[in-house]
């Protein structure tokens, strides 16, 4: 096995935890196992006899594998700069997929995309869909009472409610689903504090959003609530600060989320915003984006290592593709309204 090989491989081992978490996101897992899950352990314990390697004894024993191997740890080879050296496929306090298993399975953000567009169907306008767009990027969480006292909100919640679910039973601590007051994603309450998140990178020291049981708490899809209302947070903070300097930045494909500057910033007018833990993966989905900026949270460059320089040698020489952080991406705006040269 080469290491393209591998990287399919362990793909779809993700893919695999996240269809077994579906079922299994209070702690058990429960039988029967989804067939992905028990052709993936014969896969690779088939790999491992043939390596004289003591194999997985059974589907738990492969998620613990998933708790604690990071990349160079399973017994084959993945391709070199796809995944950071640490990065491990279940999350090893709460036993839930990391976004790397997200990233990695590769089909969630292609799901993302594809609601949003099924969602353009259903509507009678682009305005109606950014609407709904920008709805289920600030609602991640929703509750009875929230949609009750927003005419608006009710509205577009009619339109949306479909890509909604109860939560699980292992998203309550107390009878409550706790949300990160950084990212806005579902977090993990230990008391009053956030002792995990689905943004994983967020600071501990702020109070979290708690929604009781009572409420009738809905949860936005996971694709959605990782690839969409995730880096919206980032887009829309973006808007804000752009917009305070007088620089335009207007949304020009609700489906890709796609935006454009009002002039040139390095020689590119169009912006994809993008919130992923993986420089590798990233690159890989920025080549769908050619003579474009790719611009991330500030967080990622200050808390995953080397991610430009991993990101660039994903991306390779010949791609014209610019990596910023939005906190860079809004100082060459300002240094662009100064007259400054940006390039």
């Amino acid at each position: 096995m080469n290491e393209e090989e591998g990287i399919r491989l362990l793909s779809t081992v993700a893919r695999a935890m996240l269809e077994l978490s579906e079922s299994s996101i209070a702690g058990a897992i429960s039988l029967p196992y989804p067939p992905l899950a028990q052709h993936t352990l014969d896969r690779i314990v088939r790999l491992c006899l043939e390596r004289s390697e003591p194999p997985p004894t059974g589907i738990p024993d492969l998620v613990s594998w998933c708790t604690r191997r990071t990349p160079s740890e399973w017994p084959f080879p993945i391709a070199a700069g796809r995944l950071r050296p640490g990065a491990l496929l279940i999350d090893p306090a709460v036993r839930r997929p990391t976004r790397t298993c997200f990233e990695l399975a590769g089909d969630a953000a292609p799901a993302a995309r594809e609601a949003v567009r099924q969602l353009a169907t259903t509507v009678d306008a682009s305005s109606s869909t950014q609407r709904a767009r920008n709805f289920l990027i600030d609602h991640p969480v929703v509750t009875d009472g929230l949609v009750r006292r927003d005419l608006v909100a009710m509205a577009t919640w009619k339109r949306v409610k479909g890509l909604y679910e109860p939560p699980a039973k292992g998203y309550f601590s107390d009878r409550r689903v706790g949300r990160c007051p950084t990212c806005g994603l579902l977090a993990h309450l230990v008391g009053p504090r956030v002792d995990w998140c689905e943004g994983e990178l967020c600071p501990r020291d702020k109070p979290p959003a708690r929604y009781r049981a009572e409420e009738h708490v809905r949860l936005l899809i996971a694709p959605l609530r990782l690839f969409l209302s995730l880096p919206g947070r980032t887009e829309r903070q973006l808007g804000e600060k752009l917009a305070a300097i007088g620089a335009g930045f207007r949304l020009v494909d609700p489906i890709e989320g796609t935006h454009e500057l009002d002039r040139p910033l390095r020689g590119k007018r169009i912006v994809h915003v993008a919130d992923r833990i993986e420089p590798g993966l990233l690159a890989i989905d920025a080549l769908r984006w050619p003579d474009s900026l790719v611009v991330v949270p500030q967080r990622l460059f200050d808390r995953v290592a080397d991610y430009r320089e991993t990101f660039a040698d994903a991306v390779g020489a010949a791609a014209d593709i610019t990596l910023l952080s939005d906190d860079e991406l809004v100082g060459l705006a300002v240094d662009a309204r100064m007259g400054k040269d940006d390039a």
